[in-house]
Order: structure tokens, then sequence, then C-alpha cells
């Protein structure tokens, strides 16, 4: 964007990033909008925890990121920007917001270790594209897959109403269908946002009975022991908050605490062994990606998503589960049909599919198909 004059804009830098933006001030705080979620710099500045602002030829100043998630907050900021730089320049820059991040003065409490910044960018891009997180689920044809792939083994494996545990519940793609199936469900999330629009969607069904929310990590399942020792029928956990782990060591184990005598657990996960995205990537000419895979993470701006991501593959997790569940079953998902990410280039809108999916699906419990999704779900069950 071109700056009328020398204060429209300022210079955020966040360790080697540079960006130069258009801002507002409001109570001695910077605000910062993004108007497109695939932008890299909020992602850059909420994960570094700090950066360095400098406003025409002031001094630079140290500042403190933090994601803006009240409404009216936002229209303030919007209404600032406005008058700022008037309804043409507003329109064009900022008549489609996604992200809005404050720059304060002070850190934010209980972030200052390397690990707790890290769980605290995940909460904000969780939080921030709560809203959205339902049209980025069922827009896309692949998600809608992956769920229903999901949900048909939920439903086999937990077949009476249960009491079971979710990690990472999101706006509740799989929950509220869960309830509906007369299981109760403890939903678990990072993203407070995300709970509370899985509470109104449980309300708006007249279900919220059911449904208990506590906004955790995966890492942090200790926390449920003392209330729900040995308490749930199934835990399952789909295409997301394991994969944002960094260390899921403890995770069998504190499974097997909270589940019963015949407990079983579910988890759907980003697959270090896929072969349809490497084969996508070379036959791009994008060599440096074929084998990104094979690292962890692969980080945010690299993966498909706005977050780092750490692939597992199937055998690896039997393993690591090996002394307290018994794998029952392995699933590719998907095994010939494109990533989501292909989409819209490869399983493009208003053709039926019917046919692909329907192979797909025969095909992701053979070998080899169910070890090289692009995702995989396992079941297992208590030892």
């Amino acid at each position: 964007m071109q700056a009328t004059n020398e204060r429209d804009y300022l210079d955020v830098k966040a360790g080697s990033y540079n960006v130069r933006l258009a801002y507002t001030v409001l109570q001695d705080d910077i605000y910062l909008v993004s108007t497109d979620f695939s932008a890299r710099w909020p992602s850059v500045l909420m994960r570094s925890g700090q950066c360095t602002v400098k406003v025409n030829h002031e001094m630079e100043r140290v500042c403190y990121p933090s994601l803006v998630v009240d409404d009216i907050l936002k229209g303030e900021v919007l209404n600032s920007l406005m008058n700022k730089y008037g309804k043409e320049k507003y329109s064009r820059w900022f008549s489609s917001p996604s992200r809005f991040i404050r720059l304060g003065m002070e850190a934010r409490p209980g972030a200052s270790s390397g690990k707790e910044r890290y769980f605290s960018w995940l909460e904000d891009e969780f939080d921030s594209i709560a809203d959205q997180y339902d049209t980025h689920i069922f827009g896309n044809r692949i998600n809608v897959y992956l769920r229903d792939r999901s949900l048909k083994l939920l439903n086999s494996t937990f077949p009476k109403k249960s009491l079971i545990l979710e990690i990472g519940s999101g706006s509740g793609a799989e929950t509220v269908e869960m309830l509906k199936g007369g299981h109760e469900v403890v939903a678990i999330d990072i993203s407070q946002k995300m709970l509370d629009t899985l509470s109104k969607k449980a309300g708006t069904v007249g279900l919220s009975e059911r449904l208990t929310t506590i906004k955790l990590r995966a890492s942090e399942l200790k926390m449920l022991t003392s209330q729900y020792r040995n308490s749930f029928d199934g835990i399952y956990s789909t295409y997301g908050a394991i994969n944002c782990e960094p260390d899921i060591s403890m995770l069998p184990e504190q499974m097997y605490n909270l589940t019963t005598n015949e407990g079983k657990v579910v988890m759907g996960l980003y697959n270090k062994l896929c072969f349809s995205d490497p084969m996508l990537h070379a036959v791009g000419l994008k060599l440096d990606r074929v084998f990104e895979r094979m690292r962890a993470p692969i980080p945010e701006g690299r993966s498909r998503f706005c977050i780092d991501v750490y692939p597992y593959s199937s055998s690896y997790i039997s393993g690591l589960f090996g002394d307290y569940f018994k794998t029952i079953r392995v699933e590719g998902v998907p095994v010939i049909l494109p990533p989501s990410n292909y989409n819209s280039k490869m399983f493009p809108p208003g053709r039926n599919h019917s046919f692909l999916i329907s192979m797909d699906s025969h095909l992701s419990s053979h070998f080899p198909f169910k070890f090289i999704g692009d995702h995989f779900l396992i079941s297992m069950k208590k030892k």
C-alpha cells in the first residue's frame, strides 16, 4: 500500500522479518489489521511474542503483540482506520478484515518462556479463525470427507450412549453429531472462542446438558485426572490438536488413567508417511518440499496450515501407546483423493465424485494405503 505521507505507516520488525503496515492508535496501543488469512506477518508477530516498531524517524520501541477478539473493540479499530485513511483507502485496505493485532507495551502474562509463547500463539491463531472455522471445514469437500470418515469410525467405535472426552473440539464438527447420537461429551480445546462457538451450537440444537467444555490443551490431560479418573468410555481427537503438540510422550499414560477398563481411543492425525502430497510437490517442481514431512515440525509458512505441524506415522503412534492400548484399526484418509489444499484444482465442484470417494474409502484400510494417506485414523482399546 502507498502511504500519502510518512506517518501513514509504521515499520514492524520481528526477528529478521520486516513489514510496513498501516495502523491506528487507541489509548496508547497500536492496532494492525490483516485482511488475508494467508498473510504471514500476523503469525510471525504472534509467534515471536515481541517486535520492534518504528514510526517515521522516531526511535524504535519494543511492543508485545496480542490478538483482539472483542467485537466492540474491533469495530472501534475499524472506525479509527476509516477516519485516519478515508473511505476510499479504507475500502481498498480493510473491507475484509481477518485478524486484529494489538501492539502493547507490556508482555502477555505467563508467556515469557519459549514454550508458553508457542502455546499462546496457537491459542491466538485458533481464536482468530473461530468465527470462520465452519466455513473452512464445510466449504472444502476434502475436509468434509475427512469428517465423514472420522464420524463413521466414531459411530462404529462408540455405538451406545457413552461418556466421551474430545481433545481439540474446535467449533464442534464432530462434537454436535456425537451429542445428537446420545453421547455425553467433555470437550477440551486451547481456544476459548472455539469452545464458545461449540457451546452456542449445542444450545441451538437443545443439547447443552450433554456438553461440558474446558479450556485445556492436549498435553494438559493430567489436569482432568482428579475429576475423571477411569471415567471415560472413550477418547477421540481428530485432525488437529495432537499434531500441534511438540511432545506427546505423556499422552498414552494420561489417556489410560482417564478411561474405563473397556475404554477406547480414536485419533485422526496428519501423517508423516504420505504419498500424495510429496508426489504433488515433485510434479509441481517444489523439490525442497518433497521430504518436508520427515522434519518436525513443518513450520508455519511451509505447512498448509497457519500453525506449526508435527506429523506422526501410524507405526509410531502404535508403538508409543503400545504399553497401554492395543491398536485395532488403521485407515488412511484420503489415499487417492487430493489433500485439502489441492481441493479446488483436482476435486472441482459441480461434478459427481462419488466413485472416487467410494474407491478412496474402500482402499483406505488395505495395505499399503492405510499407512500412506494424507492423514490416518487409528482406533485402539485399553489393555
